[in-house]
């Protein structure tokens, strides 16, 4: 994966969000925060891993040194 840093930027902001989200859900739940917190930063990096994937599955490609038409 070639990401700039604007790209590794936004990974780390989403992953900082799931970590809250994580940690809110558990104490608001009562359970102990850190598995929450790598947990929502895990399900962000899982999410994303999933969509690039998909994202990648759609692509098509041609072999190199052939032109189309």
């Amino acid at each position: 994966m070639h990401l700039n840093l604007i790209g590794w930027a936004a990974i780390a902001v989403l992953c900082l969000a799931g970590a809250g989200v994580g940690y809110a859900g558990c104490r608001l739940g009562g359970a102990p925060v850190a598995p929450g917190i790598v947990g929502g930063a895990l399900a962000v990096l899982a999410g994303l891993v999933i969509v690039d994937r998909r994202r990648w599955a759609r692509l098509t490609s041609t072999p190199s040194g052939r032109s189309e038409g």
